[in-house]
């Protein structure tokens, strides 16, 4: 026993010395001093660290829409949100699995109500793939129109709303009559009765089958006072951009006179800047107020009267501004002058030809006076006014060409006719003068014969006169020759005056 506990003791004596001697070997570097010693080290090699995927941070994509819920039709937006750097694009934004866009930045337009998923991949500068969607809600177009009438008057108040709504069906209905934040109806156009004196305002709520909705706020006044005044009828019911003057015809339908009536109009896009009033209307009796308004250039005029303490709806449309196309105008105007060179062409031919055309020529002349005006109107950005002339000489030309058509030729009086051809009729008459002339020489040269036969016969006579006497032939012989002799010198005369007369009459 004795010697197995000095062999332990031996054990344990000799491990002591075995960790004192190697003690400095084992930590003799790490420990050792360094001063005034230089070491030169080689260069440590590049090591390539590797990350493993389960402590790397995730690429992010987001895909945005904007807007990404509205009505038909919605034009929205699309954009990628991402950490990592895209070179390449790739949408399907109506979920259809084709590609609509390969643009960073895309733009759709959705016309049919309904979900749709927008996807989009793209390729990363690190050659990898990604993709990520989002969606969007087109819902239906909805349009309500609520008319209350009347919208104030004394209580109790009997108010009959009316309602126009488009939308998907069916479509749900919901009134809230007195403020209180309650259903009062689900009816379309339901009635509600006002027994107390206040302020309200009629909440109206439309939802299509979609779950689109749209809300109309009425408000309605409850007074005790009642003029008993009714709005019979007003004009004009379309308006212009700018300043619009409306008449209103008021009726007193109540037992008493009332005072003091003026209205004022309120409403969307509608400014009221005065009105006329009326000093007092009697019972059954009618009369008219004046109302000056401003009217914005806006899509919808939504605007109600005042005429003491009722109030009533009104309905009006608004004339939009024209536009015009300036080199459309300026093609009409290039067609119109053509046309009326024509035009003048035609007017001298006519009147050459001796048609009664001068009146023409005036309408031709003011159109012409027309196109130069409507060119400085273009040339000065007058649209409109260019556009109104053109329609006038267009007009013109017509009417123009149909006078010219029907024209007619001048019936001329004979001093007109004598005037114009009056070189014809003077040699004409110097013609006739020399046959008159030699008609003349002929007649006197007639004459001295017909005379000297005339005297012949005379000396005839008296030479058987005398023969008579001295033979002393019978009396009734002699008075039978005496008698031939005076015949033949008759007809002599009647034969010189015939030739006379015929003269004159060629």
């Amino acid at each position: 026993m004795e010697n197995k506990l000095k062999g332990v003791v031996i054990l344990l004596v000799g491990l002591l010395f075995f960790s004192v001697v190697f003690a400095d070997e084992i930590t003799g570097d790490a420990t050792a001093p360094v001063e005034n010693e230089t070491k030169t080290q080689p260069a440590a090699e590049p090591v390539e660290k590797t990350v493993p995927v389960e402590n790397a941070k995730p690429i992010s994509v987001v895909v945005k829409a904007v807007p990404a819920i509205g009505e038909v039709p919605l034009a929205a937006s699309f954009d990628v949100a991402t950490t990592t750097v895209p070179v390449s694009y790739s949408w399907d934004l109506n979920d259809d699995g084709k590609v609509d866009s390969t643009e960073p930045k895309p733009k759709y337009t959705y016309t049919t109500e309904g979900t749709y998923k927008a996807s989009v991949t793209f390729t990363a500068q690190d050659g990898k793939i990604y993709t990520n969607s989002t969606d969007v809600v087109v819902k239906s177009l909805m349009t309500a129109t609520v008319i209350a009438n009347p919208l104030s008057g004394s209580a109790p108040l009997q108010v009959q709303f009316t309602v126009a709504a488009a939308g998907k069906a069916p479509l749900k209905y919901s009134w809230d009559f007195n403020s209180d934040d309650s259903i009062d109806s689900t009816k379309q156009s339901p009635g509600f009765t006002y027994e107390d004196v206040g302020e309200y305002n009629v909440t109206f709520v439309v939802t299509d089958a979609t779950g689109n909705s749209v809300t109309k706020v009425i408000p309605i006044t409850v007074s005790n006072f009642d003029s008993h005044l009714k709005l019979d009828s007003y004009f004009p019911t379309t308006l212009n951009v700018g300043e619009n003057q409306v008449t209103f015809i008021v009726i007193n339908e109540g037992k008493q006179t009332v005072k003091d009536i003026s209205a004022k109009i309120v409403g969307n896009g509608i400014t009221h800047l005065s009105s006329s009033s009326i000093g007092s209307l009697k019972a059954d009796e009618q009369d008219s107020i004046v109302v000056k308004v401003n009217v914005a250039n806006t899509d919808k005029i939504d605007a109600k009267v005042k005429v003491s303490d009722k109030t009533f709806p009104l309905n009006f449309t608004l004339t939009k501004s024209a536009v015009y196309n300036k080199q459309e105008l300026q093609s009409t105007l290039d067609g119109l002058k053509t046309k009326v060179v024509a035009q003048e062409d035609l007017y001298y031919e006519k009147k050459a030809q001796g048609f009664l055309v001068t009146e023409q020529f005036d309408s031709i002349k003011d159109n012409k006076a027309r196109l130069e005006q409507v060119q400085q109107q273009l040339l000065t950005g007058k649209l409109a006014d260019a556009k109104v002339g053109l329609e006038l000489v267009t007009s013109t030309i017509e009417d123009t060409n149909t006078s010219l058509t029907k024209a007619k030729k001048e019936e001329k009086s004979f001093l007109q006719w004598l005037g114009e051809n009056i070189g014809t009729v003077a040699a004409i008459i110097t013609g006739l003068a020399a046959i008159g002339t030699g008609m003349k020489f002929a007649f006197d040269h007639f004459k001295k014969a017909s005379d000297k036969v005339t005297e012949k016969v005379k000396e005839k006579i008296a030479t058987k006169k005398e023969a008579g006497n001295e033979s002393a032939q019978p009396k009734e012989e002699h008075e039978k020759k005496e008698h031939a002799a005076e015949h033949h010198a008759e007809k002599v005369e009647e034969d010189k005056k015939e030739h006379h007369d015929g003269k004159k009459h060629k």
